[in-house]
Order: structure tokens, then C-alpha cells, then sequence
């Protein structure tokens, strides 16, 4: 403990992040999204994908990279007690901030789709709900 100023060990915690997962059509998405709930704001964070090219050659993700094609999350926010206050979003990011909630009981739930252009080529199914309260 030399250089410590206050003689107590100090203890170090390490939280590795999900790694992505392969995007697999009707996969089941396991885990529901992790939320951080602000005042009158929401931030999302789903479960990271990626294309898979096949195998790891150099020439499969480079073929990969040119097809155009691309992961695209599709967020449903619902509020539990106004049955018409959906906010749905779809983006390209893991990561998604919703902004200007009123307060309320809300659900979250969120379905990953491969995107060619403007069409879905592929889909997997709906995560499971997360509940929460704005206040």
C-alpha cells in the first residue's frame, strides 16, 4: 500500500459491455433493452448486432460492407394508461434517447431488422417488455 493516503485497499470493478451477437432472422432477442430514465427523458441501449459475412476471411466482410445492407432497430415506446400514446422510432444506433415524456407507467420493447435501402430483407422477433415510470 505505498503511495495510498488513507492505508485501505483499494478494490477496482470491471463491467465488460455485451459483446454484439451475429443478426440471425427470427432469432428471439433474449434480453430486454437496458434503460436510464432521466427527468421527462429516456435513454435505450439494446442489444448490439452485426452482419455476419459468412466466415472471418478479409474477403467476406469486405463483400459484406458492399451489400448495402444494414441493422435497423425498431423502438416501441407505449404509455401503459393513454392507449394512443405510442412513440415508435426506428435508428440505426444500439443507443437511442426519446425525449419529452410526460408522466407515467410506459413499456419498452424493441425488434432488430436488416434493412436493404428501404426494404426489410429480414426480422427477428420483438424483445421482451421493460417497464418504468416517469415522474
Amino acid at each position: 500500500m505505498s503511495g495510498d493516503k488513507n492505508n485501505v485497499a483499494d478494490v477496482f470493478v470491471s463491467v465488460l459491455p455485451d459483446l454484439p451477437k451475429p443478426f440471425k432472422p427470427n432469432a428471439k432477442i433474449e434480453k430486454p433493452p437496458v434503460l436510464v430514465v432521466d427527468s421527462k427523458s429516456l435513454t435505450i441501449v439494446m442489444q448490439a448486432l452485426f452482419i455476419n459475412a459468412g466466415s472471418s476471411s478479409a474477403k467476406n466482410q469486405i463483400a459484406a460492407k458492399k451489400t448495402s445492407q444494414s441493422i435497423a432497430y425498431v423502438v416501441t415506446v407505449r404509455n401503459e394508461r393513454r392507449k394512443k400514446d405510442i412513440r415508435r422510432t426506428t435508428s440505426k444506433r444500439n443507443t437511442l434517447t426519446v425525449r419529452n415524456l410526460k408522466p407515467g407507467k410506459y413499456s419498452v420493447r424493441y425488434q432488430a431488422k436488416l434493412v436493404k435501402g428501404k426494404k426489410t430483407v429480414s426480422q427477428t422477433k420483438v424483445s421482451p417488455t421493460r417497464k418504468f415510470i416517469v415522474k
